[in-house]
């Protein structure tokens, strides 16, 4: 079945591709193209809600199944009915963002030019001699070596010479054999300690084998050597447990206060059914703010003073700084003002960004976004947080963050925080004023962008997590 559906989708394209390229370059054609390619998007958008859809309800389906020892045959039966109509309509949407990537290229050689931005920006390929496997995370060390490091999911970060003939990288740490990976699980974020150039600390989040629990470890640069860490230095600051295979969150970040900071999901399934994201007393859901410079009795790191629930007698956990999300997919700070951005992905039908601040609650799962979700109308809105930008899933259904811009290549774009869909593969910038934000759309693109990062000029780049290729801007003229 599947040899068939490859060698379909095969000579659809390849006839597809053939009648473009025999086609003429009048005006009739290109009308003709345009009206295709509107439609195309239509029915794309459409397959992407659909499909967010019926994987949300896939996702329940196998929490069930795990959960019951001994499922029923009529359960599991449901189960495999609703993993074929997925992989049914990933197929149909691939289908069709291949057919509207070649009629947009038969548009361009026919002379029409790409659908004008208000960034005049371009996207360019870097470092076109590496390719990665399966990359969710760019980081920099802050330590003025020049060099970038990639996080591969399966459980490798890989080091090389912030160069554009670059050609080779290496393994700068190898822990694939801890790791739990597939799906949200994986190694999934990289932070390097402020003092990094000094101590040699870097810190890692990952799903560990078998339990599928969140660890947040650090390990130690080889003193020996720049471009290799010491495998065997770990030592783990934390371990949640999570009750779901999906939405780990995964991304670190040290804050300009020297704290670092962890981005946890929900713990998974959908529509959040533990309460765990409302609930402080887990450290689901939540943004965490940790000390990992000193330790506190049974803790190797310690909570910092001004913590907005240090010292409570409610049972809240002391680590979260805020709390309210469903699977915050990357977080950043600016580095100019030192505020803190995050993109929290939705379950039916917003994607958000958030600033997030000491003790505010971002409402999941009150609501989705500014819309109610349980309940679905009514909803008490007091004391909630809302996103500073928000989208429906007519557009995107998987938003990755970004970073604010604050690099010297592209004028005009200090201070836009730029950030993606990982399905639609739309880029956008926005621009916040300490009270509301004015959102600008980038590109429609057919990358699936996993996650951005920057250099150490503050120069931006995103990942294609299926390609493995990286990707930067550049002024269109």
């Amino acid at each position: 079945m599947r040899l068939i559906l490859f060698f379909s989708l095969f000579f659809c394209l390849f006839f597809l591709n053939l009648q473009l390229s025999l086609a003429d370059c009048s005006s009739t054609t290109i009308s003709k193209l345009r009206a295709r390619q509107n439609s195309l998007i239509t029915t794309i958008n459409t397959l992407k809600s659909a499909r967010s859809k019926l994987s949300a309800r896939c996702k329940n389906l196998r929490s069930k199944v795990r959960k019951r020892a001994n499922s029923s045959s009529r359960l599991k039966s449901r189960l495999r009915r609703c993993e074929n109509r997925l992989s049914a309509k990933t197929s149909a949407l691939l289908k069709k963002r291949l057919k509207k990537r070649r009629i947009r290229k038969k548009l361009a050689r026919c002379g029409e030019p790409p659908s004008p931005t208000p960034a005049s920006l371009k996207i360019v390929p870097a470092f076109s001699n590496l390719t990665f496997q399966s990359p969710v995370d760019l980081q920099h060390a802050a330590d003025s070596s020049n060099r970038l490091f990639v996080v591969e999911q399966g459980g490798k970060i890989k080091v090389f010479q912030n160069s554009d003939t670059v050609s080779s990288t290496t393994t700068f740490l190898d822990i694939s054999s801890l790791i739990a990976t597939g799906g949200e699980k994986g190694l999934l974020g990289l932070a390097f300690h402020p003092g990094y150039a000094q101590n040699g600390f870097f810190y890692v989040n990952y799903t560990k084998k078998g339990s599928g629990n969140t660890v947040i470890a650090r390990y130690t640069k080889d003193p020996a050597n720049p471009d290799k860490a010491l495998a065997g230095s770990q030592t783990v600051l934390l371990e949640i447990t999570q009750p779901f295979g999906n939405h780990n969150g995964g991304q670190l970040a040290f804050g300009p206060d020297g704290y670092l900071y962890i981005a946890v999901g929900d713990g998974g399934s959908a529509g959040d059914p533990q309460g765990n994201a409302q609930n402080r007393k887990t450290l689901l859901g939540s943004i965490l703010r940790i000390d990992v410079d000193n330790t506190s009795p049974g803790k190797n790191y310690a909570i910092p003073s001004d913590n907005p629930f240090k010292g409570n007698s409610s049972g809240f956990k002391e680590e979260i700084y805020a709390y309210g999300l469903r699977n915050p997919w990357r977080i950043s700070f600016d580095p100019k003002n030192g505020k803190l951005y995050a993109a929290d992905v939705g379950q039916d039908r917003r994607e958000e960004v958030n600033i997030i601040t000491s003790g505010a609650n971002y409402g999941w799962n009150i609501v989705e976004g500014s819309l109610c979700f349980n309940p679905s109308s009514g909803c008490n809105k007091s004391g909630l947080v809302p996103p500073i930008a928000e989208y429906s899933h007519a557009v995107g259904s998987s938003i990755t963050g970004g970073y604010v811009y604050r690099g010297s290549r592209l004028s005009g774009h200090s201070g836009y925080y730029f950030y993606a869909d990982f399905i639609s593969g739309v880029i956008w910038e926005l621009k916040y004023n300490g009270s509301s934000a004015t959102v600008r759309k980038l590109f429609d693109t057919d990358h699936l962008i996993s996650s951005f990062g920057v250099d150490q000029n503050g120069e931006l780049y995103f990942m294609n997590y299926v390609t493995g290729k990286l990707f930067s801007f550049a002024p269109a003229g």
